[in-house]
């Protein structure tokens, strides 16, 4: 560079001062620290070559992951001069230009690589790039308009000398912004340790300390220190002498050894004493010897290790201190000498004077202890009959050897919870199994129910085979209710649907079956709130609690008696509720019965009178919602059962009892539709038969299939022609719910009824819930699936 410039030098007068305005350029980019002067750097260039305007883009990646420069400076001769672009996306406007530049090449751009960068009235400039490279990585560019003049070889060749002193200044920029970051995160690391830290070498002067070394040691300023040694640091602060000589000594026994070396200083500090912890670190730097030492306060520890026995003391568990050599129990507190007595303390050995040992215990580490040694167990101690817990450490005691610090609670009551919780998982698990019963019984009830639907229609003229047909679909209906009673047992409700009844409405409605119910020699009596009592229960299921509790009743006064079911409003903790209460005059509950009366298939019942189910249902039913159950019983004086439920806000208006037996396709008239192809998808065989036969008698072109994976092949294959699906929820290979999220991608508008006897866990899987869809509960009649079709293909 400084050859072309001696040359312009010689050869051009006028060059003498473009040359040394060259220099000037270079050395002022070289003389700033931490900042480059490019818009000087540019407003001078432009101004000693007589340019348009000039620019300097750095190269990142944008959020494609594609390259592109940013605008980092620009200097223009006139606010009418056209500016640059903030970025320029190499792929878009040069797609041909990015291999040139980035292999350290200038490049002079065509009329319509200018026109690409928004310059529009400046085709006939010469412009020309110049790649900004550090080593071999292209970095960004340099961009001169040189307006319609073209530059001479000479300046060309200057230009190139001053692009590379750019790189190289800006690489320096770059690197000294690096050192001083790293330099600032440094120091501002060192500040923020919590401890001491000072470094020294060999002989004990101090090379660097951090904020809280100056604070400790009053020092005002760190760098006036640096090069003292700990005599001199003496001399200036002499109320400091004994810890400088400690650590002088430290430090000399340093050399000879590699792993660090720990002290633990007790020093005086005006009025009190300090204890502090410091740690020598050797280690080497550029083949000199160097040693960090970090220190910290741990006056605080030391006062507590003080401070121990009295919170020993009185802990609220029998703490004990075991010499491991000895065995011999050191120390018990209060509990300790309450549980075991006073007789055991500074004597040995401790396993036969806790529990009573001829031998060690098998979790003892006494004769091996070590500090990272915790042992917790739990034993049983036959001589009081008590379930404890140990938790057992091994600790310094008073600057001693090692002692095992022992803690014992009493956990005999948590292990009988325990035992509760246990028990109350069987139920849970006793509760899932029960549902996958009643999915199978309410299957083989479908089946039954169904094909009894068929014979009942094919045989309407033979009035004794209607007899029989009434018989088994009055079986149906009694297992239909005991499979309700086993989904309740095992979710709480028969299905999900959110229902707000009149409790008050409810009990009026069914005055007369609970009476006939409770039969003629007990007297049934209301005593009803005058306004209504909304609660979250179906009919069906305030009407199997009020059943319950009544046929308990009665079975209680075999001789005859009175029942009385009262309600109000009261107002509890959780706000309005309602109180039903249900009181009988019979015989009563003895003791050792009452606490076992919820339990699932618990009945004091002979075999075949009783499923043991009705009050566990009941339970079930108002916690699900929330509520409360209590009774109150003595032999000879009757039971109370009193239930709170809280109040709903907007009641279900009900003026009739649910018939949730719907009728056969015989009673009132058959339904009747036009051709319609309807897909049966079901993995049962029986039933999957079943319906398509009803259905192809109803006047249906039927197609089964055995899982969603064959239904959905059927659909590919016949282009998605289905008026309506009929399905299955749980299926092997692909359930209902799967189906139905496939049908929603090719083909959304097929309406879909879904048949189940126990869908809820299937849909809680995939986040619904029963009100998503339109579900027939197995087992159901013809007439109900054919009246839900009718819906579907109504709309």
């Amino acid at each position: 560079m400084f050859e072309n410039l001696g040359q312009m030098y010689c050869e051009n007068p006028a060059g003498r001062v473009s040359a040394t305005r060259y220099l000037q350029i270079v050395n002022h980019l070289f003389a700033s620290h931490y900042h480059l002067p490019l818009d000087y750097f540019l407003a001078n260039l432009v101004e000693v070559l007589n340019l348009k305007k000039a620019a300097i883009y750095y190269n990142r990646l944008d959020y494609r992951w594609q390259l592109v420069a940013s605008l980092v400076a620009q200097h223009v001769t006139g606010p009418s001069t056209t500016r640059f672009p903030d970025v320029i996306e190499y792929q878009e406007i040069w797609p041909g230009l990015e291999t040139k530049l980035s292999q350290g090449e200038k490049v002079m751009l065509t009329e319509a690589e200018i026109e690409a960068l928004g310059f529009l009235s400046e085709t006939k400039h010469r412009f020309f790039v110049f790649p900004l490279l550090e080593n071999k990585w292209w970095n960004g560019i340099l961009i001169l308009d040189f307006g319609k003049r073209s530059p001479s070889a000479e300046e060309l060749a200057l230009l190139e000398e001053l692009v590379r002193s750019l790189s190289l200044a800006i690489k320096r920029q770059k690197r000294e912004s690096e050192y001083l970051d790293l330099t600032r995160v440094f120091q501002e690391l060192l500040n923020n340790i919590p401890y001491l830290v000072i470094l020294v070498d060999a002989n004990g002067r101090w090379l660097l300390v951090n904020k809280k070394t100056t604070e400790l040691f009053k020092l005002k300023r760190k760098s006036i220190y640096q090069g003292y040694t700990f005599e001199e640091l003496s001399q200036l602060r002499p109320q400091y002498q004994n810890l400088f000589d400690k650590l002088k000594n430290l430090v000399q026994k340093i050399p000879g050894r590699d792993a660090p070396l720990k002290e633990t200083f007790k020093f005086k500090q005006k009025d009190h004493f300090q204890w502090w912890e410091f740690l020598l670190i050797p280690f080497r730097c550029d083949s000199e010897k160097r040693i960090l030492i970090l220190g910290r306060d741990v006056t605080s520890f030391k006062l507590a290790q003080e401070r121990l026995l009295t919170i020993l003391e009185n802990l609220p568990a029998m703490v004990y201190i075991v010499q491991p050599e000895s065995r011999k129990i050191l120390y018990g507190n209060a509990l300790f000498k309450q549980y075991f007595g006073e007789e055991v303390l500074n004597k040995a050995p401790c396993h036969q004077l806790l529990f009573g040992r001829d031998y060690v215990c098998e979790f003892c580490h006494l004769d091996s202890p070590a500090t990272g040694i915790h042992e917790e167990r739990e034993i049983f101690d036959s001589r009081r009959n008590r379930w404890l817990k140990l938790y057992e450490a091994y600790i310094p005691w008073f600057e001693k050897d090692l002692v095992r610090l022992g803690m014992i609670q009493d956990i005999t009551a948590y292990k009988q919870q325990e035992e509760e919780l246990i028990r109350s998982q069987k139920l849970e698990l006793l509760g899932k199994i029960t549902g996958n019963i009643a999915h199978e019984f309410n299957n083989v009830l479908a089946i039954i129910g169904g094909y009894l639907d068929l014979i009942r229609l094919k045989t309407r003229e033979e009035e004794k085979v209607q007899k029989y047909v009434g018989h088994i679909q009055q079986a149906i209906e009694t297992g239909t209710k005991l499979i309700k009673q086993l989904l309740i047992l095992s979710r709480g409700k028969a299905d999900n649907r959110k229902e707000v009844n009149d409790l008050n409405l409810v009990i009026s409605e069914q005055k007369e079956l609970f009476q006939k119910l409770l039969g003629e020699k007990i007297q049934l009596e209301l005593d009803l709130h005058q306004g209504s009592l909304p609660v979250g229960l179906s009919y069906e299921e305030i009407q199997h609690v009020l059943t319950n509790l009544l046929l308990n009743a009665r079975d209680a006064m075999p001789q005859g008696g009175l029942v009385r079911v009262i309600t109000r409003q009261v107002e509890t903790s959780k706000g309005k509720a309602a109180l039903l209460k249900v009181e009988d005059t019979g015989c009563g509950i003895p003791g050792e019965n009452l606490t076992r009366i919820f339990e699932p298939f618990y009945t004091t019942k002979s075999f075949g009178e009783g499923t043991g189910l009705g009050l566990n249902v009941v339970l079930s039913l108002v916690r699900k919602n929330g509520g409360e159950i209590k009774v109150e019983s003595e032999p000879g004086r009757g039971t109370s059962f009193e239930i709170i439920l809280p109040l709903q806000t907007s009641p279900t208006a009900i003026t009739g009892e649910k018939d949730l037996s719907a009728e056969g396709c015989d009673q009132g008239g058959e339904i009747r539709m036009s051709k319609r192809l309807i897909l049966v998808v079901e993995d049962e065989p029986h039933i999957r038969e079943m319906l398509a036969e009803m259905l192809e008698g109803q006047n249906f072109a039927v197609a089964v299939a055995a899982n969603g994976q064959e239904a959905l092949q059927w659909l590919k294959e016949h282009d998605f022609r289905a008026d309506l699906i009929i399905t299955d929820v749980v299926m092997p290979k692909m359930d209902g719910v799967q189906l139905y999220r496939e049908l929603q991608k090719f083909a959304p508008e097929i309406p879909i009824i879904f048949i189940s006897g126990y869908a809820e866990h299937i849909l809680e899987k995939y986040g619904f819930n029963e009100e998503s869809f339109k579900i027939i509960k197995k087992p159901f009649t013809f007439r109900q699936l054919l009246e839900e079709i009718e819906k579907v293909l109504g709309d």
